[in-house]
């Protein structure tokens, strides 16, 4: 790597995200921050549209988050570095790019890029404080002097606001339904429920089929909303889970109304549609959700498809565990997986098939992913796809 012309560079643009905004200003004075070369080198009478507007953003998004799966981090810090280039103030991509240089082992960059990932909105220093991939470069004098400063400014944020509590309250919440081709209302329909992850949306995940091409299915697919909005990069987010577990206490709160929202999801569908058998499917933090959904409420489903997920297995009572057993659960586990240990799904495979569960459990080369060919094999399995 050119570490060089990398360095300097994160260290131009953490200087444009960490300086304040200014009013208007007369004066000819150019702060340091802005390089006159590069605006000079643009010509604005014979530039294209095209040229800065056509930039497929998430398309770049998608290319870092799998070069990262892939374990190739100078790439993925490439794809996330032509992100910021055009938003600077997307501070989940800023938080991705720290993370590929903890992983390569540069304290400066890292640092430099994370301190630029709180100041550009970037919030979670819970998560921050523990990350793995940071774990090679934390003890590194300069990374600490950033965390000190990142602290800093998270106190800041914090003064005078209060002590924060959180209230439960009922609220509407969005779920895309996808119904067959040919659908007919006076027919019965089995019903997939899809599961986001953690930071994703059900927009999003309700194109995972066709994203994932798969053959149109006789089943109607639903994909409902995490309940707890936030801003991870330059999208809106959404958590199944509010809170980082510290209050053991709410936190058990939010995962039950978390798990009776996922169970109502069906009833008011039922409500709507005619349908018969009901499966739950979901993908990392929504894959903790159709574990936990499924052993808690086993009489509304007929399967559970889980992917890149783990079970909390101490959250179940023998009892518990017997009267779900009849659910058949699919299980998928990418072995490079860099954002969920592979051995969460061994161990959740074994925990169900201690407890008399069947399983069917696939392992495939990659990362945090949800692969079409192991998508369409669960679908199989579960009958609901030829």
């Amino acid at each position: 790597m050119q570490i060089t012309v990398k360095l300097l560079l994160a260290g131009c643009i953490w200087l444009a995200l960490t300086a304040p905004a200014l009013a208007q200003d007369d004066s000819d004075e150019v702060p340091e921050s802005v390089d006159r070369q590069y605006v000079q080198g643009i010509d604005p009478y014979s530039v294209g549209p095209g040229e800065y507007l056509a930039f497929d953003y998430e398309a770049y998004g998608t290319q870092a988050r799998k070069a990262y799966q892939a374990g190739d981090y100078e790439l993925a810090a490439k794809y996330f570095l032509a992100l910021i280039r055009r938003n600077v103030d997307d501070a989940g991509a800023i938080y991705d790019l720290a993370c590929c240089y903890g992983k390569l082992e540069m304290p400066v960059p890292a640092a430099l890029f994370l301190e630029g990932a709180f100041a550009a909105g970037y919030s979670d220093y819970d998560w921050a404080s523990w990350d793995p991939d940071f774990a090679a470069v934390r003890d590194d004098p300069a990374f600490q002097d950033s965390w000190a400063r990142i602290g800093e400014l998270m106190e800041e944020r914090q003064a005078g606001l209060g002590e924060e509590i959180v209230v439960a309250a009922p609220v509407y919440l969005k779920c895309r339904v996808q119904l067959p081709a040919n659908y007919d209302p006076a027919m019965e329909y089995p019903l997939l429920i899809g599961l986001h992850g953690y930071g994703d949306n059900p927009d999003n995940f309700a194109g995972l089929l066709e994203r994932r091409e798969i053959p149109g299915g006789n089943f109607i697919y639903a994909a409902p909303q995490g309940p707890y909005a936030f801003l991870p990069g330059s999208k809106i987010g959404y958590s199944w889970i509010e809170g980082n577990g510290e209050d053991e206490d709410t936190w058990k709160q939010a995962r039950a109304l978390a798990i009776d929202y996922v169970g109502g999801v069906v009833g008011e569908l039922k409500a709507r549609y005619s349908i018969g058998d009901v499966y739950l499917m979901g993908f990392s933090q929504g894959c903790v959700m159709t574990y936990n959904t499924g052993l808690t409420y086993p009489g509304l489903f007929s399967g559970l498809i889980c992917f890149g997920g783990w079970l909390e297995s101490d959250m179940f009572a023998d009892e518990q565990y017997a009267a779900a057993s009849g659910l058949p659960v699919f299980i998928v586990q990418g072995n490079a997986d860099q954002l969920v240990e592979p051995q969460a799904a061994y161990d959740a495979r074994d925990t169900l098939l201690d407890h008399g569960f069947t399983v069917e459990f696939t392992e495939f080369d990659g990362g945090h992913a949800v692969p079409g060919d192991a998508l369409t094999a669960a679908l199989i399995y579960m009958g609901l796809l030829e």
